[in-house]
């Protein structure tokens, strides 16, 4: 139960960092020249949200920086500062954030993706190659994708 309990706050965790990470200070020096305002910036990050929030096709291993700014309708120097200053991190991060929530759940549906592979997984939420997802997957869970599914099954299907 203590594993159980740890593992949801884990995914309350991620889920949490995922839209909600303090702005960091930036450097007003990278975006000195920049004519997008701070005020801009949030609104435009609100947008960035519910695209990544919403839109499936961020699970393609294609998708990308300029292709977020076609569907907001902005410009990809103008989304990379939204991202940057609101989060502190770049939209590769932002990203694949998103992209290990998505795959945490997928794990935790054993009903549905259960005989699914972890590279089938992988790459079904946009990663190239396994050893990414797994490098990323720790980062953000810490936990490797095999340690984390273990305790998946153990939970759902506790020994008598």
């Amino acid at each position: 139960l203590a594993e159980e309990e740890e593992m949801k706050q884990r995914m309350a965790s991620l889920r949490e960092a995922s839209t909600q990470d303090p702005p960091k200070e930036v450097p007003s020096v990278r975006y000195q020249k920049s004519n997008l305002s701070s005020d801009d910036a949030k609104r435009l990050y609100q947008k960035i949200v519910e695209v990544l929030e919403t839109a499936p096709e961020i699970y393609s291993s294609d998708f990308s920086l300029d292709l977020l700014s076609k569907q907001i309708g902005s410009n990809s120097s103008y989304v990379s500062q939204a991202i940057n200053s609101e989060t502190g991190k770049n939209f590769t991060s932002m990203l694949n954030r998103y992209r290990i929530r998505e795959a945490c759940r997928r794990l935790n549906d054993q009903e549905r993706y259960g005989s699914y592979t972890l590279e089938t997984i992988a790459e079904s939420v946009g990663f190239k190659s396994r050893n990414a997802f797994t490098t990323n997957f720790k980062q953000h869970v810490g936990l490797t994708p095999s340690e984390y599914l273990r305790r998946v099954k153990k939970n759902q299907h506790p020994k008598n």
